[in-house]
């Protein structure tokens, strides 16, 4: 059951709340957004730090069955379900749409690749079941309930990405969905700044399995260097099987074979057969970057555990493709010429910024642009994390580096003489000024990788340049393009 099928009176039981004004029999969505609340949703008015979710209650239309939980009533004839705390509400009533689902839940975490791995697990199971899964980045303390209270009725698979910055933080997502199948991408120094070591990270990740539901499974990178204590922390938490993936020999789904293509890449795997040895299986999968083949692996194992067999999984991923702000590739119009802009800009840490510089060097050709922003959350770490990048884009050869913030700045002044710079302190200095982005649409290659942390902003350069230059709407096709390399 989801709370589009709770009644009023047991949501007043669920959050221990009371109702103010008559409320509607049933609503058809949880929200917090009330601009894009429809008919029959329920507001939750959250307390932010900027925003007071009560301001809103009153822009609620009571005549299309809109409510809201609050914790103190507002003026106005709208349903109120009045709780002592409305987060700790939409929690309550997240906890016992998952402990009624049918569904088989699956949690996912990991420093690297979580997102687009727990798309492809949707993507998969889509095609075996109704599945529901986190839009978006929805994997908080607030995007984790709401995705839970909004589920289908009839759900066959629900995939949840859990994210963190601190630790506890996963473990009290892990009790809120109380998964069937829990997988971490792999450990990484992601969130530094809010961790002592690695180890710390390793921990807090590994919280996924503190509230395993039945007969539970674990999902673990074999070639982790964390894979031992993972392990151990899943098997003391109640995991009855643990299933591996990797480039390791006695990996369950090892990964053999690894081509990039035109379309993307090819991938080779060998696999675990409960009664009958190993099999091996040859796929495509329809994202360019390397990084993505080991998340592919993750997603197979994960849809393992829920039944699908590899053979049956791997033949839906031809038709993955790269995600946006995650690697997805744009043909630009630029003044110069056809540009292919990888549009890696989402997010970024350490691990996943090597990555794809690591691939950016192998994979693109010509006249090649890096464009990267600060990584954020490293702490005392960010220096030197920033300083670990320059062989990675050395490697590129860039023709022009385009520096974001303080540390890529501080990083541009010790690239070779004939690499071409242009340094900013931040995303406003370059996007609001049309000279410094006229002379950078003026000046780039044929090959352009963005990336950065969100915070400091490098998506809103890749949504300015296919604002101006997107050769989509112009009808212009790519003239150079970058090869791609095995």
């Amino acid at each position: 059951m989801t709370a589009a099928f709770l009644d009023a009176a047991m949501l007043a039981e669920i959050t221990h709340g009371t109702w103010h004004n008559s409320p509607p029999e049933q609503f058809s969505h949880v929200g917090m957004d009330n601009r894009t609340l429809a008919a029959g949703g329920l507001f939750t008015a959250l307390s932010g730090e900027h925003v007071d979710g009560h301001k809103f209650v009153s822009s609620l239309d009571s005549t299309a069955g809109q409510a809201a939980i609050v914790g103190a009533v507002q003026a106005g004839q709208v349903a109120q379900l009045l709780t002592p705390a409305p987060l700790d509400a939409l929690q309550q009533i997240a906890s016992y749409c998952a402990d009624s689902t049918g569904a088989q839940k699956i949690a996912i975490t990991g420093s690297v690749g979580k997102t687009g791995t727990k798309e492809m697990i949707a993507h998969i199971l889509g095609r075996h079941g109704t599945t529901h899964a986190s839009s978006g980045n929805y994997n908080n303390h607030i995007g984790l309930p709401l995705t839970l209270a909004n589920m289908p009725d009839k759900c066959d698979f629900a995939v949840l990405e859990m994210g963190m910055n601190h630790a506890g933080e996963i473990s009290r997502l892990s009790g809120i969905a109380r998964p069937h199948i829990a997988a971490i991408t792999c450990i990484a120094d992601s969130h530094l700044g809010h961790f002592d070591t690695i180890d710390g990270i390793a921990s807090a990740k590994s919280e996924i399995f503190d509230h395993l539901n039945g007969v539970a499974i674990a999902v673990l990178p074999k070639d982790d260097a964390f894979y031992p204590f993972l392990e151990d922390v899943a098997r003391n938490k109640g995991a009855q099987q643990i299933i591996s993936f990797g480039t390791s020999a006695d990996a369950d789904i090892c990964m053999t074979e690894l081509t990039a293509t035109d379309n993307g890449l090819g991938i080779t795997i060998t696999c675990n057969n409960d009664t009958s040895g190993r099999s091996t299986h040859s796929y495509q999968l329809g994202m360019h970057a390397a990084h993505w083949a080991m998340n592919s692996l993750c997603a197979l194992a994960v849809c393992k555990a829920a039944g699908i067999p590899p053979e049956l999984a791997c033949r839906h991923l031809a038709d993955m493709q790269d995600l946006p702000g995650r690697g997805k590739r744009y043909q630009l119009a630029m003044p110069s010429g056809i540009s292919t802009m990888i549009d890696d800009s989402y997010n970024a840490g350490p691990e996943s910024m090597r990555a794809a510089l690591a691939d950016f060097a192998k994979s693109a050709s010509g006249q090649k642009t890096v464009i990267l922003s600060d990584m954020l959350e490293l702490g005392p770490a960010s220096t030197q994390a920033h300083q670990s990048l320059i062989p990675y884009i050395q490697d590129i050869r860039p023709a022009l580096f385009v520096a974001i913030g303080d540390e890529m700045s501080a990083l541009a002044s010790q690239l070779s003489a004939d690499t071409a710079c242009i340094t900013t302190p931040n995303i406003s200095a370059l996007i609001d000024d049309e000279a410094e982005f006229s002379a950078l649409a003026h000046t780039a290659g044929n090959m352009i990788l963005i990336k950065g942390s969100h915070g400091s902003g490098a998506y809103r350069l890749a949504a300015k340049l296919r604002q101006h230059f997107d050769a989509s709407q112009t009808g212009q096709q790519s003239r150079t393009g970058g090869g791609n390399a095995t």
